[in-house]
């Protein structure tokens, strides 16, 4: 669920529409990388919320897809032109191409430390996206993951209910 709910993030971020409460939000442009999922599965899920029904051809281009690792990099050069969004979905992809383990702390907070660097030199706004445990209660990988993060959405699916539960963690804002 957590890609379809980033979806919709961006597709209402592109078009300043409301986003599950939120009844204004400022309409930006947004950079999806896709480092998990094909074009094809991408388009297919796009296809399922009616994207291209709900973007005018105003909102087409505010709303830019990238794929694979190298899309990463392409994200960042984005946000240092413009105030924008970039989701990069999921992290776990980029611990694996970096060598790092997701269950060792100095790995996840290494790689954390270096987006929030990031993060602090751009006027955009990063969402990076990350596998929950199968249980669902609570992030797979280092605790680091939850302790190197401003807040977390856990998107809940349990086997055979036809229902989603979101549960939101919030901290205070760090950094600049």
């Amino acid at each position: 669920g957590k890609t379809f709910l980033l979806m919709e993030l961006a597709i209402a971020v592109a078009t300043g529409k409301p986003f599950l409460a939120l009844q204004s939000l400022k309409r930006l442009p947004v950079y999806y990388c896709f480092l998990e999922d094909s074009p094809a599965l991408v388009r297919n899920r796009a296809k399922a919320l009616g994207t291209l029904e709900r973007l005018s051809q105003d909102d087409k281009f505010m709303l830019l897809a990238d794929y694979g690792l190298a899309s990463v990099p392409r994200g960042l050069e984005f946000l240092k032109d413009q105030h924008g969004l970039l989701i990069i979905d999921p992290i776990g992809e980029l611990c694996a191409e970096q060598r790092l383990d997701e269950n060792k702390a100095p790995d996840v907070l290494n790689l954390l430390k270096n987006y929030r660097d990031i993060c602090h030199s751009v006027t955009g706004s990063v969402i990076m996206a990350h596998h929950f445990r199968k249980d669902g209660d609570r992030m797979r990988g280092s605790t680091a993951f939850e302790a190197g993060v401003d807040g977390w959405v856990n998107v809940y699916r349990k086997e055979g209910l036809n229902k989603t539960k979101l549960t939101w963690t919030l901290r205070m804002g760090r950094g600049r």
